[in-house]
């Protein structure tokens, strides 16, 4: 018999406590008192009392059987991570055992275990017959079953496998099951069922079959995320810019014929998650669109505001970004984008192709802001499906100015909104930072950049040679503004304008090379 201090029994309470029937030195005692850790006070019937060890007291009662006792945990299901569920749910679930407690108790430890109520009175009662070790709380392992096929007919479905289902035609289910009947047919074995084949589909590698069959593109969703992003210290210390095509129909001004989808340009602070800027052209995704981005971010925007009937929206955002990330696509990497960045000192950083995730701050904005426009009329939605039998080019009703002036009230209301990620609104924690007392006078205020040359920095450019009409004077054509290429009054911006620096100033910005 295991002596009554080493014994695990139904109840949690001390196995010690006044009056409690034990054995020692083979009679029957009751417990007077306890003594301390080293001896117990014992009393027999007779009234004869002894100082017992505690470890040579024994249990008189018959302990639980051996199905109610901890088993033995094989160490190589678990890791550090489910011991340290462990702990933590023996410290909550042990707490409650050992005292009283209420329906409100045992649900706020539901909570903060992330579990429900129900779980946390099964792990109760499993406390009570198996004890408070801490092996007991461990998550449930399932050691896999043993299979029960022929080694050659498991061989012959995990080649059918590799060389038939996992193929870019992607056959179907039942076209794996023909080829595995037919291959075993050919070896003289007995063919599995469709069950048994569907079953060894199901625990191959999904990411890896489904790369095989449909591609990476279809893959990446099952692609186990790690890590967490780095995150930002200040804002504009990183800034994030994308492009999508807008799902809504506009219009002309002047007779409301529809005139197509738009391309929408964002930037967004990781920081704050403050929309800095955006940009909405009728031409694609380009080196113009990202360049009238990145200036109505970085400038004061009252004077943009005014212009479009919007002075009561409170945009006081401008400055510039220490780093800009962007994807790989050609109008980012453009010679004017580059020049750009080296003129003003910004740092680029390029997302790697096919991680979309690594720009999760401004993929969610570009679905959030689609979501609203989705309630425009036109609006085409993002897919077949999601659209039904709505008629876009019938219901567009919105030119380019006026999308504009929802995308600025949108970005408004996004902006003085509690943000989830954050928890606090975006435009409150952009000027909160600039209030800090431990900053500095100088960063109180953003860096103002210059209004005339910043676009123009931005703005693609090619190397031509001219003169002027009897000088001789030789120049450069370093920049030319493209703003639309349409002359049907589709946008109130100038059709073409060209901008000239002479040689040695375009030596002195850095973009020429001797």
């Amino acid at each position: 018999m295991l002596p009554l201090a080493l014994q695990r029994g139904a109840e949690m309470a001390s196995p010690f406590s006044i009056g409690t029937q034990v054995t020692y030195a083979g009679a029957s005692w009751r417990v007077q008192r306890v003594l301390g850790a080293e001896a117990v006070l014992l009393r027999s019937d007779t009234g004869e009392e002894v100082a017992a060890d505690p470890l040579r007291i024994g249990s008189q009662e018959n302990p639980r059987p051996a199905a109610g006792s901890p088993s033995l945990v094989d160490q190589r299901l678990y890791d550090d991570a489910d011991w340290a569920v462990a702990a933590r749910r023996h410290d909550l679930i042990v707490g409650l055992v050992n005292g009283p407690r209420t329906t409100a108790e045992v649900t706020a430890v539901a909570e903060v275990l992330g579990v429900t109520p129900r779980r946390v009175w099964a792990l109760l009662r499993q406390a009570r017959v198996r004890g408070d070790d801490i092996a007991q709380f461990l998550p449930a392992r399932h050691v896999p079953r043993t299979k029960r096929l022929d080694r050659q007919v498991e061989a012959i479905i995990q080649q059918a496998i590799d060389q038939h289902y996992a193929k870019r035609t992607r056959p179907s289910m039942d076209s794996l099951v023909g080829e595995v009947a037919g291959r075993c047919q050919s070896a003289g074995l007995v063919p599995p069922c469709g069950k048994t084949i569907k079953a060894r589909v199901f625990a191959r590698d999904q990411l890896w079959l489904t790369r095989r069959r449909e591609g990476w593109g279809k893959a990446r969703r099952l692609r186990l995320l790690t890590g967490a992003d780095p995150g930002a210290g200040a804002p504009w210390e990183r800034v994030q810019i994308d492009s999508t095509p807008c799902d809504i129909l506009l219009v002309r001004e002047h007779d409301r014929t529809v005139i197509g989808r738009p391309n929408i340009t964002f930037a967004i602070d990781v920081y704050s998650r403050t929309i800095l800027g955006f940009s909405v052209s009728l031409e694609g995704a380009s080196t113009v669109t990202v360049a009238t981005c990145l200036t109505h971010a970085c400038l004061p925007k009252q004077d943009w505001l005014t212009k479009r009937d919007l002075g009561r929206v409170h945009w006081p955002v401008w400055g510039k970004p220490a780093i800009l990330e962007y994807d790989q696509g050609p109008e980012h990497e453009a010679k004017g984008i580059q020049r750009g960045l080296r003129l003003h000192g910004i740092r680029s950083k390029i997302r790697a192709k096919g991680h979309a995730e690594h720009h999760g701050t401004i993929e969610r904005l570009i679905g959030t802001m689609m979501r609203r426009v989705h309630e425009r009329r036109g609006t085409t939605f993002s897919n077949i499906n999601e659209r039904g039998d709505t008629e876009p080019d019938r219901l567009a009703c919105l030119s380019l100015p006026e999308l504009e002036q929802i995308i600025a009230l949108e970005i408004d209301s996004y902006n003085h909104s509690t943000h989830e990620g954050i928890g606090d609104r975006p435009l409150d924690r952009y000027l909160a930072h600039y209030r800090r007392p431990d900053l500095p006078d100088e960063l109180r205020v953003p860096p103002l950049l210059s209004a005339d040359r910043l676009l123009l920095d931005f703005l693609p450019y090619e190397h031509r040679g001219c003169y002027a009409l009897a000088c001789g004077c030789s120049a450069l054509i370093t920049a030319r503004v493209t703003c639309c290429r349409y002359g049907d009054g589709r946008t109130r911006r100038p059709l073409s304008a060209l901008w000239f620096m002479t040689r040695a100033a375009f030596r002195r910005s850095g973009s020429l090379t001797m």
